[in-house]
């Protein structure tokens, strides 16, 4: 038997590079690194060993490929709540986490303009 999409939105496929970073429940500041897997109008899919619990507000940075050889590409600034986290015993690569920005409180800067 198939699986029926049920989402909205599309998703794109995208091994981007993304730091993040949160406040853990003693209000200190965390860091990681990671890949983007996905990424659509209302979320983004981390790849990471570093991941938030379920449930944090996360910022994230995502340097966007350039399009073309000679002008530098673009960063894309967003935050969100952490909806599901993934992990695979033994497997750092499927390690990860979901970022769900409904609010799509996001900007789109050049990577010259930093």
């Amino acid at each position: 038997m198939s699986r029926v999409e049920l989402r909205r939105y599309d998703r794109y496929r995208l091994g981007a590079p993304v730091v993040f970073w949160w406040e853990d429940a003693e209000g200190v500041r965390q860091e990681g690194t990671g890949v983007t897997r996905d990424i659509s109008t209302i979320g983004i899919y981390v790849v990471s060993t570093s991941c938030p619990a379920a449930g944090t507000r996360v910022h994230l940075r995502v340097s966007l490929p350039s399009l073309h050889g000679n002008v530098p590409g673009w960063r894309l600034e967003a935050q969100g709540r952490v909806v599901r986290l993934e992990s695979s015993e033994g497997d750092e690569t499927t390690a990860g986490f979901a970022v769900s920005n409904g609010e799509l409180m996001a900007k789109l800067k050049t990577q010259s303009s930093l």
